[in-house]
This record gives C-alpha cells, structure tokens and sequence, in this order.
C-alpha cells in the first residue's frame, strides 16, 4: 500500500467523492476515540465550534487530560481496488512541532464488527494558529481491507501528557475523477512557424518554435494532458493570447463547463515573460451567477518556455523540439477552483489587458478533477491557506540617495529586542517578539544595467565608473 501527503492549494468538490463535511449541519457522523470509560471528561472531546474556516462551523477536538490522548474518527467503506484522496484544513490552539495529527487506519469486518488491520500515518506535518491544509493519497491497498477509519488527533499519541486542541474544517474524502476539456476550437496557433511574422504560428518568430513537439499524451503526475495533431485541427494545435495583436494573437478564449469540479489542471508555457509578470487571468463563471478570477504570474503559475521556472509547478522537460534551443519547458499547473462547491458554467482564459504588457500565454492542454491532488511539483508536503494574505505597501516614500532605500523600515537599533532563537520551528527574540525576514536577490541582467540607470538608482556618494 501507498499513502502520499500532496501539497495543498484548495478544498475538493462534491463530484467524484464519497463524503463532504463542513459541519454547518453538526458533527457529520465524526465521533470521539480514544477515551475511557471510568473518566468523566469535563468538556466535550469532539464537538463544533464556530472558528470556522468557512461557513459558520468547525469541528473541534479536544484533549484535556494527562494520561492518555483521544481523538475524533469517521469510519468508511471503501473498495480497496480503487484509489481515494482525504484532504482538509487543520488549525491548532498554538504553534506545534511537526506530528503525525492525521492518519488513516486499515479495517476489516468480521461477524459486524470492525477488525483493526494496521495504521497508516502520512509524514509528519506542523499545525499552528493557521489554518494549514493536508491532502493524503491512499491507493493500493490489501484485498481484505473493506473499511478504513479517518482519524485527526488534537495532540500526538505518543505524548499522553500534553494537552490542547485541534480544529478542522472542509473535509473531503473520495475517488479522484479526472475530464479532459476540449480546446480545438480554440486553438488559434501551431507549433510550427515558417513565416517568421506574427500572423505565422507558436510565437511568430520563425524557427523559434515547437515544431519537433509530437502530438499524445504527457503525464504529470498522475494527471494526463492530450497534444492533439496541428494537421488534424486545421493547422492549429496551441491557444496563444496576447494583447491588442488580434486575429494573430487572441485576447480571450472562452470554454463551457457545466459541472463542478476542484481543480484545473493546465499544461501551458510563457514567451516574454520574466519573473512576476502577469502571463494572464482565468475567470471562473458560475451557474449563480458569481466571478472570481485568478492570475496567472510568471515564476510561480508559469515559466518562460526558453529558461523558466515556476515555484508552484511541474516543469516538463522538453529535448531537441526546437531548432532554435534545447532543452524547452511546459508547465504543469494545478491550479485551484476557487468555489468547488459550485457548477461552473464557463471558464474564460484572458490576456492582461494591460498596456505595455507583452507576454505570450501559450496552453496546450486543459483537465479538470475532482476528487484530486494537486500535482506534485516537490514542494513541501503541507501548504498554508494564504487566502489571508494581504498586500505590504511601502507607501510613498523617497530616500535622497537612493531609488530604493529601506532604512525606514528598520526596528532599530540593532539588538534591542536581544538574542535570536527558534521555537516550533519559528524565529523569536529574547523579548518573545516574532521575528520574520524579507529576503531579496539579484539577477544577471539587473547586476549588469545601463550606466544611466546606475547613476538613477545608486546612492549618490558611490562612484560610477563604467
């Protein structure tokens, strides 16, 4: 048997698994374990709270006493031929170190009544006053095992003595099923261009291209995406968007749906688009009439197809499919339905729109899941919900001797808050302030500007000789 954390990004669908829980409705069939029957616990050991990650309630679990540690449970039959993902948020009462806080136990049943077979528990991951989301695969399982206990445990079974509470919210369990969208009719491009213009194919710049790309499938991870034969689609096998360059370059492409689903999963690549740069938008419509949009940035949901790369995805590494450079790249990219629970009627893929932006989004292929993970790109196991991010604005401030100075933004002076140290695996003070840092690097092309854009942002006592 196998089990696999996956790396979080979303909550999965109702489609294409067996159970959902948000707890709006109560406990959902989750139950206490763990316990003993010659105590009386004070509190409830699983119980709902309303510190929810969304909607109105979260399941709580509590571990009050100093002898033994219970926990909460849902049971469930499973066909052990198939494979299913369990994935959902967790959110403790203080920072703790890294655990086994879920896990899943193998059962069988014998005369109506569970038989425990074995335990499996994921990788060790932290939970802290975040919420932090888990996804487990669980697939091959032994022929016997007919039911399987999911389990989420407020302190670790090995540390009886410790006490506190765990929160979970937006379970889901379930087979993952995956749909491949037809984008023929909007693919407005080939791989191959032998005009060298624009109005040519791939990015209009002769045999810059793709033209040794063959068409068939391309896995990434265990979703498959299709590259469909340019000379079976009238010479067009690529959906290429870019600004104000119509009919040569579309500015948007709109696909139908129909049905909900957790992610998209998009293999697509980037031309003329560096680091943080907006390779496009992805609005998702939905059958109640609601939008939200997601933006595609370079660097982190894309790469450039030349030298790229991109922090949240799987990197395909292409060999001897252009004349021009070997090796190129597509990017597999899982990218999170920001409302799965509901039917999606259309999805409409958009250029920037923005003036000066020249950036050439290229897609491929386009598969929807549900019941899935997202695609492992080797990132780490367990992903924090950034849906509370916000924005850090510098505001307007000008140094005299600089164009970037962030000496204003300084605590000092230097060691007033004493000594640093790690607790939990995060950077305190002496004085038990938080300490985070902003790191920040430098590319070749920046190390090696114009002299006048030197003499701009230097500060004004550096010499400038070159």
């Amino acid at each position: 048997f196998f089990i696999v954390i996956g790396i979080a990004l979303y909550i999965m669908a109702y489609k294409g698994r067996a159970k959902y829980w948000d707890f709006e409705s109560g406990l959902g069939g989750w139950q206490e374990w763990g316990t003993k029957s010659a105590i009386k616990y004070e509190k409830p050991i699983v119980t709902i709270n309303t510190q929810a990650r969304s909607g109105k309630n979260a399941l709580l679990v509590r571990d009050d006493v100093t002898d033994h540690s219970p926990y909460a449970v849902y049971s469930i039959d499973i066909d052990p031929a198939k494979t299913y993902v369990f994935s959902g948020y967790l959110k403790s009462d203080r920072d703790r170190a890294a655990g086994e806080y879920i896990s899943v136990s193998l059962l069988k049943m014998e005369s109506g009544q569970e038989k425990h077979l074995k335990s499996l528990s994921p990788i060790k991951i932290s939970v802290s006053q975040e919420w932090s989301f888990f996804s487990m695969k669980i697939s091959s399982l032994p022929a016997e095992v007919s039911r399987i206990k999911l389990v989420v445990r407020p302190t670790l079974w090995n540390a009886p003595a410790d006490t506190g509470y765990i929160l979970t919210d937006d379970i889901a369990f379930g087979s993952p099923e995956t749909s491949l969208l037809d984008l023929r009719p909007n693919f407005n491009r080939g791989f191959r261009d032998d005009s060298g213009a624009v109005p040519g194919g791939w990015t209009g710049q002769g045999d810059n291209d793709m033209r040794g790309l063959k068409s068939g499938s391309i896995k990434a991870g265990d979703i498959e995406f299709s590259i469909i034969d340019p000379a079976a689609n009238k010479g067009k096998s690529v959906m290429v968007l870019r600004n104000n360059e119509a009919p040569a370059f579309s500015p948007r492409e709109e696909i139908s749906i129909g049905r909900s689903f957790d992610y998209l999963y998009l293999l697509h690549t980037a031309a003329w688009c560096g680091p943080g740069i907006i390779a496009g938008i992805i609005e998702f419509h939905y059958q109640d009439g609601v939008q939200k949009d997601l933006t595609i940035i370079s660097g982190e949901d894309i790469g450039d197809w030349w030298q790229g790369a991109s922090s949240r995805t799987l990197a395909v590494r292409l060999e001897n499919v252009s004349p021009q450079k070997s090796p190129v790249f597509l990017f597999a990219a899982s990218l999170k339905n920001p409302f799965p629970e509901k039917p999606v009627k259309k999805i409409i893929f958009r250029s920037d729109g923005k003036e000066g932006n020249r950036a050439i989004w290229l897609i491929l292929s386009a598969v929807i899941g549900s019941g899935t993970m997202p695609i492992d790109s080797g990132m780490s196991a367990l992903a924090k919900d950034r849906s509370k991010w916000f924005t850090f604005a510098m505001g307007n401030y000008r140094s005299p001797n600089a164009l970037v100075n962030l000496s204003h933004l300084l605590d000092a002076p230097s060691g007033k808050r004493g000594f640093l140290s790690v607790k939990n695996g995060k950077f305190y003070f002496s004085d038990g302030t938080r300490a985070r840092f902003w790191g920040v690097i430098t590319i070749p092309s920046a190390a090696c500007s114009r002299k006048k854009t030197r003499r701009n942002v230097l500060p004004k006592p550096w010499p400038v000789t070159a």
